[in-house]
């Protein structure tokens, strides 16, 4: 169902009852990402997954005009009746969750964040300056390319995950790549106010693939050093996408730390 956040529309798919649980997609990927935890969480929770603007079945957004996707969640959420949520994000993903929790605490029930936490870069990305109609490029080969660095950072032995996430990337639009001139995240500004003590005790788990990159752990292990009561969780034979590479183990740390955190 399409959902209106004012200058777009959002894909999303609810199912379930009870406390409710928003799930966010990383960059060149969409909601299809969550298909070993959606159903399943449904069995003990309103569970959301959505496309976030520029992605899978959203609206694009328009060259040039500023938005955010926290901004974004939270009129989704607005829309869909949700006053407050457990937020579980992955890679870009973990980003906005994060955003959210900065923005918007009272909106904010606990986040899980995994593949890169927290992102204190700058957000602007001057060296692009793409014209209206956006960069040329060969998107066949831009992304085979990406598709390759991902799996580089990837347990890619799985061939039903290989074939899921290449699915996902030659379905994405590339609008990213053509014509993002900056950033829809928080970046410096979220990191500087997960510093105020108002957010140190917010239930937080943190998940990482034992295979992932150097920076995503970093990111990760930034994030511990501000949420006090953060849990830092290590997913086995999994990268980047551990939701996806070991779906048994991420489902068992993310069942098990949502029951506490509603208990």
């Amino acid at each position: 169902m399409r959902y209106s956040v004012e200058e777009a529309e959002l894909y999303a798919e609810r199912e379930g009852s009870g406390e409710s649980v928003v799930l966010i997609h990383a960059h060149s990927v969409d909601r299809r990402m969550w298909d070993f935890q959606f159903k399943l969480l449904a069995q003990e929770y309103d569970v959301v997954r959505y496309d976030m603007r520029g992605y899978g079945l959203s609206d694009m957004p328009v060259p040039g005009a500023r938005f955010g996707h926290a901004e974004d969640l939270k009129r989704l959420m607005d829309r869909m009746g949700i006053a407050n949520a457990h937020l579980v994000g992955l890679s870009l993903g973990s980003f906005v969750a994060l955003d959210m929790l900065a923005l918007h605490p009272e909106r904010t029930l606990s986040v899980v964040v995994s593949s890169g936490a927290l992102f204190d870069g700058p957000t602007e990305l001057p060296a692009k300056h793409l014209p209206p109609e956006g960069r040329e490029i060969d998107m066949t080969a831009f992304k085979a390319d990406w598709l390759k660095d991902l799996l580089s950072c990837c347990n890619g032995e799985d061939e039903t995950f290989r074939e899921k996430l290449s699915e996902m990337v030659m379905s994405w639009s590339g609008w990213q790549p053509r014509f993002e001139t900056y950033l829809p995240i928080g970046g410096a500004a979220t990191a500087q106010r997960l510093t105020e003590a108002r957010f140190s005790n917010t239930p937080a788990l943190v998940l990482f693939g034992e295979l992932d990159s150097d920076g995503s752990r970093a990111s990760c292990l930034a994030l511990t050093s501000l949420l006090r009561q953060a849990l830092f969780k290590t997913i086995p034979h999994a990268g980047h996408f551990c939701n996806l590479e070991n779906a048994s183990a991420y489902n068992r740390e993310l069942l098990a730390f949502l029951r506490s955190a509603c208990s």
